[in-house]
């Protein structure tokens, strides 16, 4: 049965695409909150998460770096707490040396569900009030869906993404499930279907270690830029007064991974010529970076899904390799 209605395909040439400007990525804080994007904090219980994401919201609003370390871009903030409550909301801020007049404004425990009738009111609190970061604690009190169910992860992200869509930030706390056998992953770990891993464009994964004051944060997806390093956090009590104090940054295998993708993202961005993987290897190779071809074909692989990087045809079968001056655009 053929019906009236025709539903409108907007098809567009690539030549029009290629014509239209993008800003270059820019960063609610540098590195690990995406302006207009969507980020995720994971951790187990007890692991400093609502601490970590009060002392963000302060950072922010205050415009000063976090951890005196990473670049933060001042706006209001809206705090939508599902778990903690008013009172404990009060007592952690003092804490963490709030201070008045600062754009920061909340909801608590409003039995919170994201529908569109729930964003589309948030869309007009956040013009009114001038709210650029809204921030969800957590995931699990905001819907009555199946977070195994990828069907209903997308549909709720979806809504998510109309907030992001319209220039938000937004950064959702979520919880662990139970580690296998005591084996930490990071992002494996995460609570529910893999959509929600692949429909957000950053992931902070934090873990506290051995019941201490030491908390390790790693990055395992940034849309935007290669990976940055894990770094350990010590969560400091003293008197009534708390703060994040910022060790270091770790090494691993992870890390230097990301530091290889980053010296190649460099690497095309200094060289701005039509550049083949085996020029790539040259160059790299002749400033002291060995990276052989199989990873460094890998490498190329993974910065071209990340959207930092992309290919044109060459003569016969030549590949070149191009940084995308339009990061960001997903």
């Amino acid at each position: 049965m053929v019906t009236s209605e025709k539903k409108i395909i907007d098809v567009a040439s690539l030549d029009s695409l290629m014509t239209q400007y993008f800003p270059t990525a820019r960063w609610t804080v540098e590195s690990i909150i995406p302006e207009g994007g969507l980020t995720i904090l994971s951790a187990a219980p007890g692991s400093f998460k609502t601490w970590l994401m009060l002392e963000i919201t302060l950072s922010i609003a205050e415009g000063r770096s976090l951890f005196g370390k990473y670049s933060t871009n001042k706006t209001g903030v809206l705090f939508v707490d599902e778990e903690s409550g008013p009172r404990m909301l009060q007592e952690r801020f003092k804490q963490l040396g709030s201070v008045e007049g600062l754009p920061i404004h909340y909801t608590s425990r409003q039995n919170t569900r994201v529908t569109e009738a729930y964003v589309e009111s948030l869309l007009v609190i956040c013009k009114e009030k001038e709210i650029g970061l809204v921030m969800f604690d957590s995931l699990v009190r905001l819907h009555s869906s199946d977070e195994n169910a990828s069907k209903d992860m997308s549909e709720l992200f979806n809504l998510f993404r109309q907030l992001t869509d319209s220039g938000l930030s937004v950064l959702i706390a979520h919880h662990n499930r139970k580690p296998n056998q005591g084996n930490y992953n990071p992002s494996g770990d995460m609570r529910g279907s893999s959509d929600i891993l692949a429909a957000v464009d950053c992931h902070m994964a934090m873990s506290r270690q051995n019941g201490s004051e030491y908390v390790l944060v790693q990055q395992t997806k940034n849309r935007y830029m290669p990976e940055i390093r894990p770094f350990k956090l010590r969560f400091v009590l003293e008197n009534e007064t708390s703060y994040f104090e910022f060790v270091g940054e770790e090494k691993n295998r992870s890390s230097e991974r990301a530091d290889d993708k980053q010296y190649i993202v460099d690497t095309l961005k200094i060289n701005e010529s039509d550049i083949t993987k085996k020029l790539l290897y040259e160059l790299l190779a002749s400033n002291g970076k060995k990276i052989g071809m199989n990873r460094l074909g890998e490498y190329l692989e993974e910065l071209i899904v990340d959207e930092l990087v992309f290919t044109s045809e060459g003569p016969r079968t030549a590949v070149y390799y191009h940084i995308r001056t339009d990061t960001g655009v997903r």
